[in-house]
């Protein structure tokens, strides 16, 4: 199995687990009184974002392009053509979020992560990924 596609099937596995639990998260309140549901969500969404980096990465290592950033390799994704300017737009978000993300995980804040819409944009742009690039 190469890189890109080890990746991917991380991202699927880590994408549906979150799907499964999405139910018990009804709010903050529920991440701020089940520690082991704040810390499964906080890692599935912390390693989505690190996927997403690593293949948009990958991809613009097999493009040539370079980058200084997890942001600039995220937005590398929009010179690819099978990659619309909205999707990229949406992931870019992502390193910034992974980052949110490792200070809560260092402190003992709970942030609102907004799981309402995180899960279904990152599941779009994994059946887009997947599609296109898988």
């Amino acid at each position: 199995m190469t890189y890109l596609v080890e990746r991917l099937t991380e991202l699927r596995r880590h994408l549906d687990h979150l799907r499964e639990i999405r139910p018990r998260v009804t709010g903050r309140e529920a991440l701020e009184r089940d520690l082991s549901l704040h810390n499964d969500v906080l890692f599935s969404l912390l390693t989505v974002c690190q996927l997403v980096i690593d293949v948009a990465g990958d991809l613009a290592a097999r493009r040539g392009d370079r980058f200084e950033d997890y942001t600039g390799a995220v937005r590398s994704l929009a010179r690819d053509t099978r990659f619309s300017v909205g999707l990229v737009r949406k992931l870019e978000r992502l390193p910034g979020f992974r980052g949110r993300c490792h200070r809560s995980r260092a402190g003992s804040r709970v942030y609102d992560f907004r799981l309402r819409s995180s899960p279904s944009a990152l599941s779009a742009a994994w059946r887009y990924m997947s599609e296109r690039v898988g």
